[in-house]
This record gives C-alpha cells, structure tokens and sequence, in this order.
C-alpha cells in the first residue's frame, strides 16, 4: 500500500510539474507578445532604436529583461518536469523489476511442484534478467528507489538445486 502511495505522489508530483511548464510558457509568450507590441510600436512611428527617449528605452530594456526571465523560468521548469519524469520512469522501472521477480518465483515454484508430481515439463524456466547495459543514473534521483531493501529487486530467483530438478 505504502509502494501504491509513493508511485501515486510521484504521478501527482509529475503532473504538477507539467502543468508548471504550462503556466511558464502562458507567461513567456505574453512576455514576448508585450515586448513585440512595444517594437512593432516604436517602428511604426518611424524612431530607430539607437534613438529612443530616457523613458521608452527603459521600458524597452525592462521588457526584454522580464522576456528572457521568463524564458529562463520556463526552460527551469521543463528541466524539473524532465527531472520528475525520469523518476517516475525509474520507479516504473523498479516496480517492473519487483513484479518480474515474483513472476520468476512464481514460475520457479510452479514448476518445481510439477516437477516433483513427475509431471514432465519441458524446458528449465529461464528467470528475467534484466538489461545489463542498463545503468541506473543515481546522481539524477532524490528519492528512494521502490525496492530499496528488497534482496530479489533485480530479477534473481531462487530455484530448488537442480538435483532435484533433474531427478
């Protein structure tokens, strides 16, 4: 229940950032709608820029500040959004790997009763192993891994010892 809790804080945490990116993006445009109006303006009454009166040319450059403060805000929250997205994916993954290990448990039991009912069962079950060239970036995450603790989080499985199997 706790694990069903965290993935469900993760998932809101995630959305919560999308949105964020939404409202960064709301604000940039009309940061750049209002510095545009401003230019379009100032071209239209035919003054040149290197021309401009004290009070316009400080509107001017308070525009354009706020424009690409609003574009830093929003490159900042689509970092976080990518950020929580990569832990939500990882979790995911953990909770795979968690699930793929009580499946090959499962399977492992399964068929070791079988097998000691003489009910032939062709083929040995080959548990999960997962990608080794995966590489879990650790320094991209600040929570705790869904399987943390948990000794049979990466898809090994315990089988009774092949003489038994073979008999």
């Amino acid at each position: 229940m706790a694990a069903e809790e965290y993935m469900a804080h993760s998932r809101l945490s995630l959305t919560d950032a999308q949105s964020k990116i939404s409202d960064a993006s709301h604000k940039a445009v009309i940061q750049r709608f209002q510095e545009y109006r401003l230019l379009l303006k100032i071209g239209e009454d035919g003054r040149k820029l290197s021309n401009l009166d004290p009070q316009t040319a400080l509107t001017l450059a308070r525009l354009a500040r706020e424009t690409l403060a609003s574009e830093y805000e929003l490159a900042l929250a689509k970092l976080n959004a990518c950020r929580q997205e990569l832990i939500t994916l990882q979790d995911a993954v953990d909770e795979a790997l968690v699930y793929l290990a009580d499946a090959d448990e499962q399977v492992a039991q399964v068929f070791n009763i079988l097998n000691r009912r003489r009910i032939n069962v062709p083929g040995y079950p080959i548990p999960f192993i997962p990608n080794p060239t995966y590489d879990r970036p650790d320094s991209l995450f600040f929570t705790n891994s869904l399987n943390s603790g948990s000794s049979n989080s990466q898809g090994s499985t315990s089988y009774d010892s092949n003489e038994e199997l073979h008999r």
